[in-house]
């Protein structure tokens, strides 16, 4: 089952060089239901506004989680008694390049809250690493009385999982003790898994949970529940006579080792 995070803006970026950004923060940011607080935008005469809303925190997205869908959804009030506002480029940005498409706010004299879906694909590690911008600009043409744009909410809709390891136990072996002597110098190791394994490999004295050390036996693809086999042979022991550990890894359909 996906779980869904909702992520808001912490900065902006003001990208005007003719324009005039008024009360350009959002405080606060739970400010769904009050009028009086918002983001102002109204550009002077024959000037744009234009800014990149950023600093989306997703410091609580799992390291390992796989998105399913990312949004955007904007709360806005947008006055224009003369249509002389001109809607010029609202996108998502990718470390300053847009990525999926423009979107548009329409004329509106009531607080709408439209979510926008076509916002490119997004990795873990680009959330992270406070890649994505939200991107307005708006253009007030010379012949045009003031109009208004009130923003009142912007977030960030990530729905995402995090796909179950697989676990993977020993249930047998033949010996406990094995030595270069004829009869007893291998060993047969049983192990299942409660997953469909797509790659297994059994190794031993390595260093925990780092899937290193002497690779004793691997295959491919292994049922739920199926009971696989492997057998130690003395001359891979290189280290003599020692007590060794014995360990088996399994990767599943979606790529995820066991641990």
């Amino acid at each position: 089952m996906a779980t869904l995070l909702k992520v808001l803006p912490t900065t902006y970026v003001d990208f005007n060089t003719t324009g005039d950004l008024k009360n350009s923060v959002f405080y606060p940011f739970n400010c769904m239901n009050l009028e009086n607080s918002y983001s102002l935008w109204a550009p002077a005469l024959d000037n744009r506004t234009a800014a990149e809303y950023k600093g989306f925190d997703f410091s609580s997205l799992p390291d390992d989680a796989l998105i399913d869908s990312i949004s955007v959804a904007i709360r806005y009030k947008y006055k224009n008694t003369t249509n002389t506002w001109q809607l010029r480029d609202q996108y998502i940005r990718k470390n300053g390049a847009k990525v999926g498409s423009t979107f548009t706010f329409y004329l509106s004299t009531l607080v709408t809250a439209p979510t926008y879906t076509d916002i490119g694909a997004w990795t873990v590690e680009e959330l992270k690493d406070n890649q994505l911008g939200v991107f307005i600009e708006h253009l007030r043409t010379p012949t045009g009385i003031e109009n208004y744009l009130y923003i009142y909410y912007m977030c960030i809709n990530v729905e995402y999982h995090v796909l179950a390891r697989p676990s993977l136990d020993i249930i047998a072996y033949s010996r406990s003790k094995i030595g270069k002597e004829e009869g007893i110098n291998e060993c047969q190791v049983q192990f299942v898994s409660d997953q469909v394994l797509t790659e297994w490999e059994a190794r031993v004295d390595e260093v925990p949970d780092t899937q290193t050390g002497y690779l004793v036996g691997n295959g491919t693809l292994l049922s739920e529940g199926e009971i696989a086999e492997f057998t130690i042979e003395a001359l891979e022991l290189t280290e003599g006579d020692k007590e060794y550990t014995i360990k088996v890894y399994g990767k599943n359909a979606d790529g995820v080792w066991s641990i």
